[in-house]
């Protein structure tokens, strides 16, 4: 079997402000093939999803803190560093529920990565847990 490779490229919208040139940036992303995995407000929504459920809007500080507040992983907004195995939880169990969590977020709009929170990542995170293990 030939390896497949596949470019994809991890996007913060930053709310409250989203970049200016994030449209443009997806259009041209999409014409060259590369994938993205979008999370408003940012990254650390998804890293949040492992914990708690997040319904609410976010700025991305309001995430960043949050994930700092709840300690859980180690996450620290000035040096943005975690221990993922405390984020996952025993045999990955938060991961499984941020997964879910993040579907549901995306069921729940038609507005996309515009709606907030809103987040992908979780789609990227699952085709590396396949390649990992061999399914792809």
């Amino acid at each position: 079997m030939r390896p497949t490779t596949r470019v994809w490229c991890v996007v913060d919208v930053e709310a409250p402000a989203p970049h200016a040139s994030l449209d443009e940036a997806i259009a041209l992303a999409r014409r060259s093939g590369v994938r993205m995995a979008l999370s408003n407000p940012c990254f650390e929504l998804w890293l949040l999803l492992h914990i708690k459920h997040v319904l609410a809007y976010q700025t991305s500080a309001d995430a960043q803190r949050a994930l700092e507040k709840d300690g859980a992983c180690g996450y620290a907004v000035q040096r943005k560093h975690l221990d993922y195995v405390k984020l996952a939880g025993p045999d990955g169990a938060r991961h499984a529920q941020a997964e879910a969590r993040a579907q549901k977020l995306r069921a729940g709009t038609d507005r996309g990565h515009q709606a907030n929170p809103w987040t992908d990542v979780d789609i990227l995170v699952g085709l590396l847990h396949e390649a990992r293990s061999g399914g792809r």
